[in-house]
């Protein structure tokens, strides 16, 4: 069976399709440079000490301190600002540069519903069936053929890991007080 990827007629049609990649490449990099940053300027600042999570957690408020003090850092928040401004900027241009476009395709979808058609023999890979692939705490996952409850419980976050310096992954760190 062919499967074919539907875009939805609301998204803006790209109008410099190089420039958007090269912006998303410019943002990807700087994303896993910041990361490698953020690591070893943790590391820095933690040693070599092991840091249980719930003390980690409560250490947070001055060790965000120290990583906002540090130019290198301040510096990469300046250049996250500046790839977020160009992002919308882009989508903005995106948008402007398509509007009948999407005006059109806006108020042809305010007339009423349209027709939905299902296959009825679709086949649902059994690796999409087993797991709730979004791993949300507390969240059940209902499929044709069964119920999923996601594996991890709604009260186990990073409260049983550790950190060592330079291994802490920054979504396990808290995002405040």
């Amino acid at each position: 069976m062919a499967v074919r990827q539907h875009r939805h007629p609301l998204i803006p049609r790209a109008r410099a399709p190089e420039s958007e990649q090269a912006l998303m490449d410019a943002a990807t990099t700087f994303r896993a440079s910041f990361q490698q940053l953020l690591q070893r300027r943790i590391g820095e600042v933690l040693g070599e000490e092991v840091v249980p999570a719930p003390e980690l957690r409560q250490r947070w408020p001055e060790l965000r301190r120290q990583l906002d003090a540090c130019p290198l850092i301040q510096a990469a928040h300046q250049r996250r600002a500046a790839l977020q401004d160009q992002l919308w900027a882009t989508v903005r241009a995106a948008i402007a540069g398509d509007r009948q476009r999407l005006e059109a395709v806006a108020h042809s979808q305010r007339r009423g519903p349209g027709s939905l058609q299902l296959t009825a023999d679709l086949a649902i890979p059994a690796h999409q069936l087993k797991v709730d692939i979004h791993r949300m705490p507390g969240v059940t996952s209902t499929t044709r053929r069964k119920t999923v409850s996601s594996p991890v419980p709604s009260t186990t976050m990073a409260c049983s890991c550790t950190a060592r310096a330079g291994s802490v992954p920054s979504t396990m760190l808290p995002a405040g007080p």
